[in-house]
């Protein structure tokens, strides 16, 4: 956070990328959010998402509920 506060982007999102990978395992996870924070990109491009409800007090995963986020998004963008 640090570097990209001091204007560095491009050592920022090289960190992003690089760092917290859990042996290579998350690279590709890593790559799409640095698209995502610098570009503004999501690889979903349809518009909905999986949302996870939880099961309390346990707060397991329960089955995804595939949510159309569009409208929400359209408002936020809209406010900036």
């Amino acid at each position: 956070m640090g570097v990209f506060l001091a204007g560095k982007v491009a050592e920022a999102r090289k960190f992003l990328e690089t760092h917290y990978l859990n042996d290579g395992d998350l690279k590709q996870r890593r790559m799409d959010e640095a698209a995502l924070f610098f570009d503004g990109r999501w690889k979903h491009l349809d518009g909905i998402v999986n949302v996870y409800p939880v099961s309390k007090p346990s707060f397991l995963p329960g089955k995804p509920v595939r949510v159309d986020i569009r409208a929400d998004v359209a408002a936020a963008l809209a406010a900036q």
